[in-house]
């Protein structure tokens, strides 16, 4: 990558690069809803402004799939106004139209119809939020496109077979560019087909002769191992990768020394997510390229609306006052602290008469306490008048739990286990399986007599055995490390060995059984076994209350009918604390006396139901239930095709 490769000539591409635009973006917004389109109306000012050859765009030009009918107006008003006219077109396509625009209404380089005056041309693939869909595959870029507005490639619909990306070529004078662009993919499917090299990269003659660029639209951070792009899966064929998708901007090439390209991330236009990413300063940038050296030069964006982010840790930074409630001195610190930000926002002023005043300001506040919470939306209304966005300016993030460690099982170990002709019961192939394995998958401080017994107590009905031995046990040594005074975690770590060395010795298993068994039999906190535990009202009040409802219509019954008084057409049973033997009553309960208001209203009975009849015979208990293949360049690239160069020039 050269420095000084910025001279205009007749040799020199010269390219801007922009993505993720976002137009139409919460465009009903009463206060953000024109973001979008003054930063485009920015974008393609500075297009004109340095007479750059062309505008690459890298996908998401609209934030819907189906932009709205004043959304695609705004849109091809502006394009109309900056792109179209009398200037000259410096560049020449030497690609076959038919081929890259195949599925264009009109196949051909827009500039080259006869019928429009194309001043700048744009050219550009689509991204996640304007890809194609519905019938035959369309989307609003190809309505541009059939308006002559842009030059849509890089559309790929048949994924079954291998992809064949063919560049488009444009020279300028003696310098000649391949643009290879892939729309979006699901990030899978984009992993899938480059990992297995179905991409197969088209080169022309004499490839090493050209400045290759590729142009993508795909998760560039590794969320998960194929929710994203692998730089190292790209061909090494490229000399710059332009990456669309990732909203940061980081528009400064940066150097994959395995892959040996570059890669170039402009990040959005307009702050769609109120994240940290979303806050770094939006720029665009002038792609300069001679010969195949290049150098990028980028632009910050003048109208762009402000946007501050910060976090606040409440555990260190925050001390409470006991002159007031700890809700009431949260909220007077991050008032302060929100004045802060909002005098800092004003250091993003540019000065330009088209950027937004008001600034974004998301503030993230790490709570511990329950009693540090506080209604956000309340909080962000007294600042309405200062910042875009009150509603959602404070963000709440409780801590989260640790993350438990998974141990795999050994399955070799246990294979081996369960194959002992010893064995006559499940407690002896715990016990086997524990001896056996290896250190690190042991248990570090439940005796695997301790888990037997507490199997064994499980199995014969209390469901909650385990649980109770656990925590009895954890508490019971964690105590007994606190009594010691022990902090230091190398300490901690002596003394579980310590205690799961004694605890597991064979002389020992006769006391643990005792011990289990004791810890079992202790009274619980709920006053009743598991089985009891499973028992569970529908709500608060009792489910088996009587149907009072007065009047017509009332709000406490869903059926229709004429019934009165009591709800009919359905069982009716009452627990009661003197009934311990059989709580399901023998006969429902009489009918409430009738009397003036004792009507029950239109519903008190379903429609169609029969009265249940009084019976002798018992009602029986409920039953118990259970709880690129891609060519590869033949030879070698040339040295120092992208380092320094023009290193006899002078500034």
């Amino acid at each position: 990558m050269a420095s000084n490769i910025t001279q205009d000539d007749e040799n020199t591409m010269k390219i801007l690069i922009a993505t993720d635009i976002h137009l139409g973006y919460i465009e009903t917004h009463p206060v953000r809803g024109d973001d979008s389109f003054i930063t485009f109306e920015e974008i393609l000012k500075l297009g004109v402004k340095h007479k750059v050859d062309f505008v690459l765009l890298g996908g998401d030009l609209f934030h819907d799939g189906k932009p709205s009918v004043n959304c695609l107006s705004r849109c091809m008003d502006l394009l109309n106004r900056y792109c179209m006219g009398h200037g000259e077109v410096n560049i020449n396509v030497l690609s076959d139209p038919a081929e890259i625009f195949s599925f264009s209404a009109n196949p051909m380089v827009n500039y080259m119809n006869p019928n429009l005056n194309v001043a700048l041309p744009i050219f550009s693939i689509h991204g996640n939020h304007d890809d194609p869909l519905g019938y035959n595959a369309k989307c609003s870029l190809d309505m541009l496109s059939a308006a002559g507005l842009i030059n849509y490639f890089g559309k790929y619909t048949n994924l079954q077979d291998d992809i064949s990306l063919v560049p488009l070529l444009i020279s300028k004078g003696n310098t000649r560019v391949a643009i290879y662009g892939l729309g979006s993919l699901k990030d899978k499917m984009a992993s899938r087909l480059f990992r297995q090299e179905q991409v197969n990269i088209m080169q022309p003659e004499e490839p090493d002769s050209w400045f290759n660029i590729m142009v993508l639209h795909q998760n560039r951070s590794a969320h998960t191992k194929d929710e994203c792009l692998h730089e190292s899966y790209l061909p090494e064929s490229m000399n710059l990768v332009f990456w669309g998708h990732e909203h940061e901007c980081r528009i400064e090439p940066e150097f994959n020394a395995t892959r040996n390209f570059y890669v170039t991330q402009p990040g959005s236009s307009v702050a769609t997510s109120l994240c940290e990413g979303e806050s770094r300063e939006k720029k665009v940038g002038i792609l300069y390229v001679k010969g195949t050296k290049f150098h990028m030069r980028p632009i910050p964006l003048e109208t762009v609306r402000p946007f501050i982010f910060d976090v606040v840790d409440l555990a260190t930074e925050y001390r409470d006052k006991p002159s007031r409630t700890m809700k009431q001195g949260v909220q007077a610190f991050l008032e302060q602290r929100v004045e802060e930000l909002l005098r800092e926002a004003e250091g993003q002023l540019t000065g330009n008469p088209k950027q937004p005043k008001l600034p974004l300001v998301r503030l993230r506040v790490e709570c511990f306490k329950q009693e540090e919470l506080f209604n956000t939306v309340r909080f962000g209304l007294q600042f309405e008048e200062k910042v875009a966005n009150p509603t959602d300016m404070i963000a709440i993030k409780r801590p989260q739990a640790p993350k438990k460690i998974k141990v795999e099982l050994d399955q070799d170990v246990f294979d081996s286990a369960k194959t002992e002709s010893v064995l006559h019961n499940v407690e002896e192939l715990v016990e086997k399986y524990f001896n056996d394995c290896e250190a690190g998958k042991r248990m570090q401080v439940l005796p695997v007599v301790s888990v037997n017994e507490a199997l064994a107590q499980q199995m014969k009905g209390d469901l909650s055995a385990f649980d109770i031995v656990i925590k009895k046990i954890k508490d019971k040594v964690v105590k007994s490390i606190l009594d010691k005074g022990i902090i230091e975690e190398d300490e901690i770590r002596e003394e579980l060995e310590a205690i799961r060395d004694t605890k597991n010795g064979p002389e020992n298993a006769e006391q643990i059984i005792n011990e289990v068994r004791g810890m079992l039999e202790e009274p619980r906190e709920n006053g009743g076994n598991a089985d009891e535990d499973t028992l569970m009202s529908i709500n608060d009040e009792d489910p088996f209350a009587e149907s009072t409802s007065r009047g017509r219509g009332a709000k406490t019954t869903r059926a229709r009918g004429r019934g009165r008084g009591v709800a009919r057409g359905r069982k009716v049973a009452q627990i009661s604390d003197e009934d311990d033997e059989n709580p399901y009553m023998d006969e429902p309960p009489a009918r409430p006396a009738r009397g003036p208001g004792s009507r029950g209203g239109r519903g008190s009975r379903a429609r169609g139901a029969k009265a249940a009849a009084p019976s002798a015979r018992k009602t029986s208990p409920p039953p118990s239930m259970n709880i690129t293949r891609y060519t590869r360049p033949t030879q070698p690239k040339p040295g120092n095709r992208i380092g320094s160069f023009f290193d006899d020039d002078s500034d």
